[in-house]
């Protein structure tokens, strides 16, 4: 409308000229026929139409900013907001059991002197077989020999860090056998058998009474199982420290090495009237029963399977990755050049399990966003560095502060200082292309547990999270929005030299943040197919927040030709805790152009 009416005047004026009383009949070659008007203070009526800033901002339907409604104190609320979610999972947590390699222990074999009762001398006595027996002969089991056994279990997992005591699968076998012994007894007897095992030890004997503060093992008396064997087995389910050693590999892996000596403490081996063969003559039992007898004792220990512990672990999640977050979609007015985005209070909303909580256990993990603009690169981190994720389901928010409202469905959530995510929008070169979401060091400090299950898997560590990143700008945030008018210049407009334009207005605005207005003149030169801004020339001017009816005039001095159109520049200066929504609105009323400088036409 504004041109329309320009060239109007233009027309009208080159009009009066051209109708002036010239005369034909005279030759003009020579003489100069421009002429020149002056132009003071000419006023241009314009209208604009109401804008807003769903218009300025003009989200793509697949835009990361979207428009999002809530209920807030029983009212409906619509902003804007950067929201992006997606999931994660580690792999599956397991710590292996281990198993250790079979002790060879070597047995002891002793030639010892039988000693032979009286009851010898007296034949008749021995025939008389007396129920329950008499004693016939005995001698007492040496206590100073005590071989020796080593337990080694190597490659245990770097993740057990150390044990205080260990579940274990094992089993010992201790035998005594009296060799050649059976030609003429069916059985023997050992009596105030005790047995001496490591200390540290938790086992279940097959017979017998077990100490596990001595290691002392309390058999009493007992009877072969065969004329020349008794054995004696336990199985052994829990081996404390010091009954072990362990140590780190230089692969950060350990041994355990489990050394000592199972021996017999008491005992004395005894034969009774009672155990000869019933088939032997008398004469047969004075030839057969020997001087001296050859004992033996083995003891077996079978590979030792670790079942749970005791002690302190640390363990790594592996395998957590989370896609980049493809800030795509944006309104081309958050791309200009200038546009610096500083949220006030961005939020990350994180679900995540603990899969060790049962052990009250606690894991933890750090969390990194970077940002990628034009091949930089910013990261941004927790305040603590980390965070604790204790009871088996965690729901966490990370933020500058405290929100003021939460994102439905996460009002509990439990709030981590991340003061820096403001700055997460702002690349240093405008809105990033990309956000990394790294989940840094994610594990379980070394800590203490017990009666921890080996070589069970526990499942993952998976969860999901929600970025939530409402436009409440901090006042370090710039919005740009640019646009032009063009397209004026002819043969009229280019003969216009202004020296002042000025843009007169009132400004009614509900936008809770400053907004600078700057206005350029355009203009096209000789030989160039589109028109240029006149970066040297302009006029600027402050729209308070909330104005309401404030009168506003836009001055440009200089010297201005070839004008083609307007270029303005809207920069929205951010406020704190301020939120823009899409209903907000910019009004300019009796908008008006005042032109003043002259005009020049050849007649």
């Amino acid at each position: 409308m504004r041109h329309l009416k320009f060239k109007w005047i233009l027309y009208t004026m080159t009009l009066m000229i051209s109708s002036s009383c010239i005369n034909s009949d005279y030759d003009l070659s020579n003489i100069d026929t421009m002429s020149e008007f002056k132009v003071n203070d000419f006023i241009i009526p314009m209208k604009m139409d109401k804008i807003t800033l769903d218009c300025v901002l003009d989200i793509p339907e697949d835009s990361k900013l979207q428009k999002v409604t809530f209920e807030r104190d029983g009212q409906q609320v619509t902003e804007y907001a950067v929201i992006e979610e997606g999931t994660f999972n580690s792999q599956t947590i397991d710590i292996p059991s281990f198993i250790s390699e079979k002790p060879e222990i070597t047995p002891t074999r002793e030639t010892l002197t039988l000693i032979k009762s009286d009851l010898l001398n007296n034949l008749q006595q021995i025939k008389k077989r007396t129920p329950g027996g008499q004693l016939l002969a005995y001698c007492n089991i040496p206590s100073d020999v005590k071989p020796e056994f080593s337990v080694k279990a190597t490659s245990i997992s770097k993740y057990i860090k150390d044990i205080d005591n260990i579940g274990v699968t094992a089993h010992i076998n201790v035998s005594f056998s009296l060799l050649d012994i059976d030609r003429f007894v069916n059985q023997f007897h050992i009596e105030n058998l005790t047995l001496q095992f490591p200390e540290g030890l938790e086992m279940t004997p097959s017979q017998g009474t077990y100490d596990s503060s001595t290691g002392v093992l309390t058999l009493g008396n007992i009877t072969s199982q065969s004329p020349s064997t008794l054995s004696v087995e336990a199985d052994i389910t829990r081996i404390y420290d010091k009954a072990f050693e362990y140590t780190e590999n230089n692969d950060k892996t350990h041994t355990l090495i489990f050394e000592d000596n199972v021996y017999v403490k008491t005992g004395a081996i005894r034969i009774y009237t009672s155990d000869i063969k019933e088939n032997l003559s008398i004469y047969e039992i004075l030839q057969t029963i020997p001087d001296e007898i050859v004992y033996e004792c083995r003891s077996d220990i079978s590979k030792v399977t670790g079942n749970d512990l005791t002690g302190k672990v640390e363990y790594d999640f592996e395998g957590i990755d989370i896609n980049p977050i493809e800030i795509t979609g944006l309104p081309e007015v958050l791309q200009q050049s200038g546009t610096k985005i500083n949220l006030t209070n961005p939020q990350i909303y994180l679900e995540i399990n603990n899969v060790l909580s049962d052990y009250n256990v606690y894991a933890q993990a750090g969390l990194d966003l970077t940002s990628t603009k034009n091949g930089k690169q910013n990261t941004y981190s927790l305040d603590n560095q980390s965070f604790k994720i204790s009871d088996k389901n965690n729901i966490l928010v990370m933020s500058p502060k405290v929100p003021e409202y939460y994102y439905p469905g996460y009002e509990n959530a439990e709030h981590i200082g991340f003061a820096s995510l403001s700055r997460v929008l702002d690349s240093g070169e405008g809105i990033p292309d990309a956000i990394d979401v790294t989940i840094t060091n994610p594990g379980i400090p070394e800590q203490q547990i017990n009666k921890f299950e080996l070589g069970k898997e526990l499942g993952s560590v998976n969860g999901k999270y929600l970025l939530y990143a409402p436009l409440n700008l901090t006042d370090e945030s710039l919005i740009v929005y640019t646009d032009t008018i063009k397209g004026w210049n002819d043969e009229d407009v280019d003969g216009i030299i202004i020296n002042k334009l000025s843009s007169m207005f009132n400004i009614t605005t509900d936008v809770p943040c400053d907004i600078e207005l700057q206005i350029h003149p355009m203009v096209i030169n000789e030989g160039d197919d589109e028109s240029k801004i006149d970066e040297n020339i302009y006029g600027v001017t402050t729209i308070e927040a909330n104005s309401k009816g404030v009168y506003k005039e836009i001055d440009i001095e200089g010297k201005i030709e070839h004008l083609d159109g307007i270029f303005f520049k809207a920069i929205i200066k951010g406020k704190n805790n301020e939120c823009l929504s899409p209903d907000m609105n910019i009004i300019l009323e009796n908008l008006k152009a005042k032109v003043t400088g002259r005009f020049i036409k050849e007649l």
